[in-house]
């Protein structure tokens, strides 16, 4: 009896699991849809050209250029920060590499869960 109930129990999650991977598969096939009539319409038009001025920006350079140059301590400075860095936790210095490669669209942290 608790053999039989088991196996109509999992017959039903299979069941459920097939069907929920159907109805992505359909939501996924609207969205492109979807997609491809937006832009057919002109309404994605302004997310690209918002998208292609983000890589464009000169933010970044500027940040980088008044790091390195813009002080004459800038090496002491970098040292102090990674003698400090390299005093946390590892899992602390994943997250915080994990946030600035999020910010600046780079993925750091699959190095963390490679094969050592």
């Amino acid at each position: 009896m608790f053999g039989l109930g088991l196996v109509f129990s999992a017959v039903k999650t299979i069941g459920n699991v097939m069907q929920q991977r159907q109805e992505t598969k359909r939501y996924n096939a609207m969205a492109e849809r979807n997609h491809a009539y937006r832009m057919a319409q002109g309404e994605i038009e302004y997310q690209a050209q918002v998208r292609s001025d983000n890589q464009d920006g000169w933010k970044d350079e500027f940040v980088l250029y008044s790091v390195f140059f813009g002080d004459a301590d800038t090496k002491a400075k970098l040292d102090l920060f990674f003698a400090y860095f390299n005093a946390l936790p590892q899992w602390y210095q994943w997250l915080l590499i994990g946030i600035f490669g999020a910010i600046y669209g780079l993925k750091p942290a699959a190095g963390m869960f490679g094969k050592k």
